[in-house]
């Protein structure tokens, strides 16, 4: 008879063996697909950063391609006020020298 119980004794170790190692594999294949998971968001992430990266650089090229449009139209206007300026002093010298030709 204790040969008997011996035996079921290692059986019931044998099968809560096999149900803690298959709970294992379980809890084994959960993390591995978690990691996998984790690589991939990772990667994801990475590639989101590269791209937001050469947004920005292209964003920069742009400013700074504005900034130098903006400081040639500054100094085209500049040239062009100057200009303006001196047709109005033009202007003035010849209506002063009108006004006292037609008061002698």
């Amino acid at each position: 008879k204790s040969l008997l119980q011996a035996a079921e004794t290692h059986r019931s170790r044998e099968v809560a063996l096999n149900a803690s190692q298959q709970a294992a594999e379980s809890q084994l294949n959960e993390l591995q697909q978690q990691l996998i998971d984790t690589y991939k968001a990772k990667a994801l992430a990475e590639q989101r950063t590269t791209a937001v990266q050469s947004h920005l650089e292209e964003l920069q090229l742009q400013w700074e391609g504005l900034k130098q449009d903006h400081a040639l139209q500054l100094t085209d206007l500049t040239q062009q006020l100057g200009r303006v300026q001196q047709t109005a002093v033009d202007l003035q010298g010849e209506l002063d020298a009108e006004r006292h030709q037609v008061s002698e």
